[in-house]
């Protein structure tokens, strides 16, 4: 028997997926390195005065607790520690700006495909 306080239940097509703490670790894990090589700089360099430039985590826009958003690149972007703190107490300027410079660095193409997953992610 499953012990409900120990797992996190996903269910796709009606089929019940067990999404383990251990599964998410490791995914949390290898977004992390993924978004911080590819975003070399800070996806809110040169729109904040205080940021540092060296991108040290992955910020989701999406909150975590969406899986199907949580690991996608569209929603993750890697931030310095200055602008992840920024982005945090300042959400939706946040959203606003990274979006925008994630277009501009041609990380996605336009703002609706963050849009999009976003709109599916929370149904």
């Amino acid at each position: 028997m499953v012990n409900m306080k120990d797992k996190n239940y996903f269910f796709a097509l009606d089929i019940p997926l067990i999404i383990t703490k251990q599964f998410k670790n490791k995914n949390d894990r290898l977004i992390q390195e993924y978004i911080t090589d590819r975003d070399k700089l800070c996806i809110l360099y040169q729109s904040r005065p205080d940021c540092i430039r060296t991108p040290t985590s992955g910020h989701h826009l999406i909150k975590r607790r969406y899986l199907l958003s949580r690991w996608h690149p569209y929603n993750v972007f890697g931030l310095c520690v200055n602008c992840h703190k920024w982005a945090h107490d300042n959400e939706a300027e946040s959203e606003k700006i990274i979006i925008e410079n994630a277009v501009n660095r041609c990380i996605m193409s336009d703002d609706t495909q963050f849009y999009k997953l976003k709109e599916r992610a929370k149904k």
